[in-house]
């Protein structure tokens, strides 16, 4: 089953703070690379990147339409991400959209302890203009699992 005409596939990536998904996102609409690692100043380039906090954990933020025309989306969730995604597959199943329609991608996996470690408390230890670059050069360490995972979901989802 594919989804209905007129209702693209619609890509969310999740991670425990916004700001891993949100690098994620940023991949997936060419506004970062897919190969090598930004430089920490380029990582604002991102959408929604270092800017949601605790208040926007559970949502869903439209990040864009990709070039074959798939919503992307990110969600902060914690730890609580694969829950949020079964929510999604039960919400889509009782308005009767396939599973099919909703590709939940969770990105923690491809995160060491420091990507974790720095999405968690970068505005608390260094506030908002140093925290981001603390956040972007912990991002730098798992930027390329991060990549390989975009790319992934990119050839699987058509």
């Amino acid at each position: 089953m594919v989804p209905p005409e007129g209702f693209p596939p619609k890509i969310v990536y999740g991670a425990p703070e916004g700001a891993q998904a949100a690098v994620a996102a940023g991949i997936h609409l060419g506004v970062l690379p897919t190969t090598g690692r930004p430089r920490p100043e380029e990582f604002v380039r991102a959408p929604y990147f270092a800017t949601l906090g605790e208040a926007d954990r559970g949502f869903l933020h439209f990040c864009g339409i990709d070039g074959e025309g798939r919503e992307v989306y990110l969600a902060g969730a914690g730890r609580a991400f694969p829950l949020l995604a079964r929510a999604i597959r039960e919400a889509a199943g009782l308005a009767g959209l396939p599973h099919q329609t909703f590709h939940l991608i969770d990105c923690a996996p491809v995160l060491d302890f420091l990507a974790r470690l720095g999405g968690r408390c970068w505005a608390f230890f260094f506030g908002p203009g140093r925290g981001r670059l603390f956040l972007a050069w912990t991002l730098r360490r798992c930027y390329p699992g991060l990549a390989e995972l975009v790319l992934r979901t990119g050839r699987a989802v058509r």
